[in-house]
């Protein structure tokens, strides 16, 4: 915020409303004193008037700026980007925060806040000023200017084509080493392209070894070449290839040099502006952008038109659709898309014509801000629904985050807010810390921690709970949440080596040089292995299948991927002959050192989607039994003696640690998991099962 000049901000009148506009005066240097002045003006009737968007920076405001003959100071990033954006010939009237707002009034930055939609909505034009950037802000990978206009050239020169030109072009090769030795920088978009250039690299390799000449070797670089143009050429001239998104776009040949994926990495995606907050907000309500790196401009209609109607799930799921996108797309556009997708639904409107406060916040869940308040409150006013969440900086941070939450529950009158969240996992290792936070109960959605979207943000897949929970929500003492439901289970001994017992450590994620293993090994530790590949064994599972059945449908959360969706009765026995005979197999014809290997092919499923799904889970999650026998899929912090409940309104079952709190047994919620045959509100709801595993219903007091 500004500092220096408390008498320019008189009190505003919020009957009307009114706002300030800051008048920035024309200067013929770059080099001469910035200076303008506040005209405070109601906002239905405002004069034209242009928002900057921008990186705060580091709170040191030492850059002095003339304001009507007042001294007043401001961050070195604001005073940059007013003097990049300063005229020559005529006055500049903007709106910018850091001087429209009096920062240090609560009641009028609250005030202002709620307004912010209508300030960006009315504007002409939305300046985002992606730098430069003051030296203190400056790091060595900081992109220059000149190679952000670089980036918005091409895609002006690119924009005529659709996305999927550069989907493939950051695909693994298949012999990465050699290829990159080779090509150094350049990326080739088309895998059937790498295939052939590894043809014509080997075909060229043992021409030269025949030939033992540097006549040849030049005949077979020429012919390389030949080959090269002819792949292009092809390639331009089909209309019709398919790369994967499902769009069936034209594919032309795009390569990119380092110095040209370089200019788009710096235009698009390392500005540190595209993860702020509030520029969120902005951005996504404001009827015009325009991107501002110096003196080079470009405008976001341009970028729109590029990135195109690329798939997309909704906000849980990702920006760029499961993976049907290549990785270029995620890597240097992930950002500008975020915001593109929010544009796009407040102009056209989602299937119910709603631009929902939990996916808005999950949307942007990995932006920053420096009050953790903004998380909900800069927001706001990009969603439709949710109107009884208010503006309030006297409420302490833990506090707007339980009650958000209640809210979020009330609205949907369901427990997905909690149990189907991006921040709902692993919650105990992004607590903050309460002395500078204020009191979070474990119910609470810590909306800072940015986190990852796990595999069971689904919203239809599974119906563990009853549909519907009780709302208004019952809070004993704002931090107590009373629930219902049974409970199936407890966590029993967790016995992989590599699970971090002490539940301070996160998930074992890397696996994958034992993903060979896996499962196993974890047969081996929990079932008798022998007992249960044997097809004559008469062992059955609480839902009446084998345990070798229940097994490994458990270690796919009895899905194939995608788009996910649960095993067909087809699926599941064409799976069930196929793994049975390729791993009973193995263990009978494998040495013992190879049994204690267990190095299985990587592949234990046949169904190409059903070992996507397998793929996708065992970095994260592990195989567990509850001490009454069912199969589960947990991830840390989960530890042994934890309970799993199934609750009313909640899609997946909860593990909860039971703790007393004020002489009442309590329990905190610490993450979800999967267990087999309790995935939907049948089976708990089932007279028959509730009497084999004894389920009761209850009431949880959440703490």
């Amino acid at each position: 915020m500004a500092t220096g000049a408390p008498d320019l901000y008189r009190p505003l009148d919020t009957s009307i409303p009114e706002i300030r506009l800051f008048a920035l005066d024309p200067a013929l240097t770059a080099e001469a004193a910035i200076e303008g002045h506040l005209q405070t003006v109601p906002l239905g009737s405002a004069p034209a008037y242009e928002a900057l968007s921008y990186k705060w920076g580091k709170p040191v405001h030492s850059e002095p700026i003339a304001i009507a003959g007042h001294t007043v100071l401001v961050t070195p990033n604001l005073a940059l980007a007013l003097r990049g954006l300063r005229l020559q010939d005529r006055q500049r009237v903007l709106w910018i925060d850091a001087l429209c707002i009096n920062q240090e009034s609560l009641h009028e930055r609250a005030q202002q806040v709620s307004l912010m939609k209508e300030i960006y909505s009315q504007c002409v034009c939305d300046l985002l000023w992606l730098g430069p950037l003051s030296k203190a802000e400056t790091q060595s990978w900081t992109p220059s200017e000149e190679v952000m206009g670089r980036g918005f050239e091409l895609i002006r020169r690119l924009v005529d084509r659709d996305m999927t030109v550069l989907n493939p072009m950051m695909k693994e090769w298949k012999d990465h080493e050699r290829l990159e030795e080779k090509w150094g920088p350049w990326y080739q978009i088309s895998d059937a392209y790498l295939d052939n250039q590894l043809a014509e690299e080997q075909a060229a390799k043992e021409m030269e070894e025949q030939a033992g000449s540097q006549e040849t070797h030049d005949e077979s670089r020429d012919q390389e070449n030949d080959t090269n143009m002819q792949v292009k050429e092809e390639q331009r001239g089909d209309e019709t290839e398919d790369t994967g998104t499902g769009t069936g776009s034209d594919v032309q040949d795009c390569m990119l040099s380092s110095d040209e994926q370089w200019a788009l990495e710096s235009a698009f995606s390392y500005p540190d502006v595209l993860q702020r907050l509030w520029v969120m907000q902005e951005l996504s309500v404001a009827p015009k952008v325009q991107l501002v790196a110096g003196r080079h401009t470009l405008d976001w209609d341009v970028v729109s038109e590029f990135l195109g109607d690329t798939p997309y799930a909704d906000a849980f799921h990702g920006t760029f659709s499961h993976g049907t996108i290549g990785r270029i797309s995620y890597w240097i556009f992930e950002k500008v898309q975020v915001i593109d997708h929010q544009r796009r639904i407040l102009r056209q409107g989602d299937q119910e014509g709603e631009s929902k406060l939990l996916d808005v916040l999950a949307r942007f869940r990995r932006t920053y801000c420096l009050d953790p308040r903004d998380k909900i409150f800069g927001l706001l006013g990009l969603v439709t629904d949710h109107k009884d969440i208010k503006v309030d900086y006297e409420k302490p941070p833990g506090q707007v985050y339980a009650d958000v939450t209640a809210s979020l529950i009330n609205h949907s009158g369901n427990l997905d807010a909690i149990c189907q969240s991006p921040w709902s996992s692993g919650r105990d290792h992004s607590r903050p810390a309460e002395d500078s936070f204020g009191s979070l109960p474990s119910w609470a959605i810590n909306f800072l921690a940015g986190g990852e979207i796990e595999l069971f943000a689904q919203r239809s897949i599974f119906n563990a709970g009853r549909p519907s929970c009780e709302v208004p929500c019952r809070r004993i003492d704002e931090n107590v949440l009373v629930a219902n439901g049974v409970i199936v289970g407890k966590v029993g001994p967790i016995l992989q080596h590599d699970y971090p017992h002490d539940g301070k450590s996160s998930a074992p994620r890397w696996r994958y040089d034992t993903s060979t293993h896996i499962p196993l090994e974890w047969m081996r530790l929990y079932l008798n292995h022998n007992q249960v590949l044997n097809k004559e064994s008469t062992d059955q599972y609480i839902t009446g299948e084998s345990p070798f059945t229940a097994f490994w449908r458990t270690l796919t959360v009895d899905c194939a991927v995608w788009p996910m969706a649960r095993l067909t009765a087809q699926q599941i026995n064409d799976q069930d002959i196929s793994i049975r005979e390729s791993w009973s197999q193995f263990l009978n014809g494998a040495t013992e050192e190879e049994k204690n290997k267990s190095s299985l092919h990587r592949e234990y499923f046949s169904d190409p989607d059903i070992q996507r799904m397998w793929d996708r889970l065992y970095a994260q999650w592990s195989f567990s039994m509850t001490t009454n026998g069912l199969f589960t899929l947990i991830m840390p912090p989960t530890r042994e003696g934890d309970i799993i409940a199934c609750l009313d309104g909640a899609k997946l079952p909860l593990v909860l640690r039971p703790v007393q709190h004020d002489g009442l047994q309590t329990y905190e919620i610490v993450t979800v998991a999967y267990v087999h045959g309790i995935m939907d509100m049948e089976s708990t709801e089932s007279p028959e099962l509730r009497a084999k595993l004894g389920l009761q219903d209850q009431e949880f007091y959440i703490v």
